[in-house]
């Protein structure tokens, strides 16, 4: 096969880090060819450059809509002879399947978390609508967690025919099973996200204040950073830090739980990268979050006393849910064992009767 991965940004991010590795591992079966198309060189096209067949950037992909675009990816899906397009992100998605409608190639599009439903306020309605007809356009749509299956059926009105269900995997970033022991007498959490509205960080931070023996670590940057600095007078200064954004950050192991406290998500990476590690989760319970919660964590409402009862449930059962991950992500997130899942599903949308 010849495929193509359209994502509107080479940025890093969830979206990205589920391309990157998808390039890899169907690269490396040496038998298909693999083509990226982004907006500008980044994070996504340094790390798959040695796994590419070729690359195509333009900016005026983040633009929608751009009739330049279009035709340029027109010609670039002809010259290259392209037969299957997987569709990451909205603009990435709306582009991938319209040209692969007008030059009759099969697509997969990823939803990452229908932001239509979740982000669409007052518009939801008609972006849901426009979904369904890309949906009808496209050949299949690929769903990473089990809610989002449920709502392409219930709100975006898809046929079961259309979607496919394949958790988000990804390759572990530890692979020796040791849970941390006790560094000092703080109990360490770690949150990683970008600073924007729908990360529900001040809610952290104001549960983490009223834990006198909890350190928060926020790791990200964002437009929110200034006011969410303003929450922390000089008395909380030595047990929450900013850390600002750290490209690829792999340090799970220094910290004793993960937290994500958002108001959507789809299947977020960052918590199955905190579950390779041996981390108890506290997330919201949004999204896809629900499917990487079993014995290793807990579910929580986007309230300041909920989720301090989260944490402090994730102190208590500290050792058990470090388990709980190791065994929940190897089962069922772990890309080293379920690569094939999805290089059958590419086959098969591909080349339906081979």
């Amino acid at each position: 096969m010849r495929i193509l991965f359209v994502i509107t940004k080479s940025e890093i991010g969830g979206a990205q880090r589920f391309v990157a590795e998808q390039i890899q591992i169907i690269a490396q079966t040496g038998q298909h060819e693999v083509f990226l198309a982004t907006d500008q060189p980044g994070w996504l096209t340094q790390v798959s450059a040695s796994f590419l067949t070729g690359l195509f950037t333009h900016e005026k992909i983040t633009k929608r809509p751009s009739a330049v675009y279009f035709w340029k990816l027109l010609s670039y899906l002809r010259k290259q002879r392209i037969e299957l397009i997987v569709c990451n992100s909205a603009n990435g998605g709306l582009y991938g399947r319209l040209a692969a409608f007008f030059t009759k190639r099969k697509t997969i599009y990823v939803s990452h978390g229908w932001s239509s439903i979740y982000n669409g306020g007052p518009f939801s309605s008609l972006f849901n609508r426009l979904e369904q007809l890309l949906g009808y356009l496209g050949t299949s749509v690929l769903c990473v967690s089990s809610t989002d299956y449920r709502k392409a059926i219930e709100f975006i009105k898809l046929p079961p025919s259309k979607l496919k269900l394949l958790h988000n995997c990804i390759f572990p970033l530890n692979t020796e099973r040791s849970i941390p022991k006790d560094r000092n007498h703080f109990f360490s959490i770690v949150t990683i996200c970008r600073l924007v509205a729908p990360k529900r960080v001040d809610l952290l931070i104001k549960a983490v204040k009223s834990l006198p023996l909890v350190q928060l670590s926020i790791v990200g940057s964002g437009p929110q950073r200034t006011e969410l600095e303003k929450l922390i007078s000089p008395q909380f200064v030595d047990r929450i830090h900013f850390l600002g954004e750290i490209p690829a950050f792999h340090d799970f192991k220094s910290y004793d739980a993960f937290a994500l406290i958002s108001d959507s998500e789809g299947l977020p990476i960052s918590a199955l990268e905190a579950m390779s590690c041996g981390l108890p989760l506290v997330v919201s319970n949004v999204g896809g979050c629900v499917d990487v919660i079993d014995n290793n964590g807990v579910l929580v409402d986007n309230q300041v006393d909920s989720i301090r009862n989260g944490i402090l449930d994730c102190i208590k059962n500290k050792e058990r849910y470090a388990e709980g991950s190791f065994y929940l992500f190897d089962t069922r997130f772990n890309l080293l064992k379920n690569a094939s899942l999805y290089l059958e599903y590419y086959q098969a949308i591909a080349h339906p009767s081979s």
